[in-house]
């Protein structure tokens, strides 16, 4: 029996970016008010901890979201996870051939036996600028193996 591969795949993703944007505006937003408060210490009532605490929990719920999208490979199955949320469940043995989508926003589309495409939108093969290196097309080549437990 043969061992196939298992692990995580984490990359960039249509839906992780804007998460990562969230997030690194929330925390902004806080640091700026954490730097209001040292300036005016006499003025930190409600009107200071409202929004710091809104905008800590921003920040910091949109670095664990982002986090939580991936590609699980497991023994039998790959899972599409966004959000920490399982998408889709994808049987490895029922799975043809992957292909990376060209176009703007590169995406693995999954080709099943039956003739089903499925796109995996919880991680992403190399984006533009990284796909115009040599090496590119090796990591989609790896990602794309280790889905397929070759």
């Amino acid at each position: 029996m043969v061992q196939m591969e298992t692990g995580r795949l984490r990359r960039p993703t249509l839906v992780a970016v804007p998460l990562l944007l969230i997030a690194l505006m929330g925390t902004s937003f806080t640091i700026w008010l954490a730097l209001w408060a040292m300036a005016n210490p006499d003025s930190m009532g409600t009107s200071f901890w409202v929004p710091f605490g809104v905008t800590a929990a921003i920040g910091v719920g949109g670095f664990a979201l982002a986090k939580g999208c991936f590609i699980d490979i497991g023994e039998d199955v790959v899972r599409d996870v966004v959000c920490w949320i399982a998408i889709q469940r994808l049987d490895r043995a029922s799975i043809e051939s992957i292909r990376v989508r060209p176009g703007f926003w590169r995406l693995f589309e999954v080709t099943m036996n039956d003739g089903v495409v499925k796109v995996l939108i919880g991680a992403s093969p190399s984006q533009f600028p990284a796909r115009l290196f040599d090496s590119a097309l090796e990591q989609d080549m790896a990602d794309i193996d280790q889905i397929l437990g070759d």
